[in-house]
């Protein structure tokens, strides 16, 4: 079952690229955003996730700027 608040389960890195793991739920959309910074920074949209058919764990693979990279999942998605 996804958890009815959004969460990033897991992030891997391999060599320039961060690979976010999260569950999503069948009938929400999300956005992926990410920050050079948690606090007072603008953050960048990566991805959105449509419904589906069923929940699932899904993978985004992004390159990661210079320095360390936050990220946060939200839902509804940010238009």
């Amino acid at each position: 079952m996804v958890l009815s608040h959004p969460r990033v389960e897991e992030i891997d890195s391999t060599g320039a690229n961060a690979v976010v793991r999260f569950w999503a739920d069948n009938e929400r959309t999300y956005s992926l955003l990410s920050s050079a910074v948690v606090d007072g920074g603008p953050w960048t949209k990566v991805a959105d996730v449509a419904t589906a058919d069923l929940p699932r764990f899904l993978s985004v693979t992004n390159t990661v700027a210079p320095g360390n990279r936050f990220y946060k999942l939200v839902t509804p998605a940010i238009p």
